[in-house]
């Protein structure tokens, strides 16, 4: 058979699953829920066609799987695209708000604040490793440690990450959570994508590079 049904995800199960997981009462909720059906109906006319050609004994294997990926490559990437656009472009801009949220800007020119904040981090790379973390948790040092590098003050790349984005996700409160929220919103309707992405390329009689290569040409036409 060209899909084992057993095998094949279902796409309408999956996207009620990860659709009740989306925060209600949003505003990009309605965005998220109609972009994981539109994916979903991707994955479910490829799961059809399947079906359909199975049933077809007047092809052979090889016939049968040739004409499943013309659907695949004549008709359902482009829909796929199409259907993962707001996600796709949502996550992008919500990912780059997020990394334009940063810590209380310094004065340019100030020198002075400047030298403190390097001489604060020299002291904290001086310290051992549990000073070094607790140092930001300091209000009088956590800025200038979370202002440069984690090598700089000595703190390992992980307990770093972690303390900035706790501290600039205090500092912008609200604002930062929506952010967070909608990309876990969002996330939904990228794991459905994947899903079926993975499934159209696997029907496609293509290599993964060159299929991603025709997914990557439908979505710059999408995106226009």
């Amino acid at each position: 058979d060209l899909k084992d049904e057993k095998m094949s995800p279902n796409f309408g199960a999956v996207a009620q699953q990860l659709g009740e997981r989306v925060r209600k009462g949003r505003p990009h909720t309605e965005d998220v829920l109609t972009a994981i059906g539109r994916l979903a109906n991707v994955g479910d006319r490829l799961a059809s066609r399947a079906r359909e050609l199975d049933g077809d004994r007047d092809l052979t294997v090889t016939g049968r799987a040739n004409a499943l990926a013309s659907t695949v490559t004549k008709g359902l990437v482009k829909d796929f695209a199409q259907a993962s656009e707001r996600p796709r472009k949502a996550l992008s801009h919500l990912n780059a708000q997020k990394a334009g949220m940063s810590l209380p800007p310094m004065e340019k020119g100030d020198v002075v604040e400047m030298m403190r904040r390097m001489e604060i981090r020299a002291h904290v790379a001086s310290l051992l490793l549990d000073k070094r973390v607790a140092a930001m948790l300091d209000p009088d040092m956590r800025v200038a440690v979370f202002d440069a590098p984690a090598s700089l003050s000595g703190i390992p790349a992980e307990h770093f990450n972690q303390a900035k984005t706790a501290f600039i996700r205090e500092i912008h409160g609200e604002k930062f959570a929506e952010i967070e929220g909608a990309l876990e919103d969002y996330a939904a309707a990228s794991a459905v994508a994947t899903m079926v992405k993975n499934e159209l390329a696997g029907a496609s009689g293509l290599s993964r590079g060159a299929f991603d290569t025709l997914v990557h040409g439908f979505e710059q036409e999408t995106d226009k």
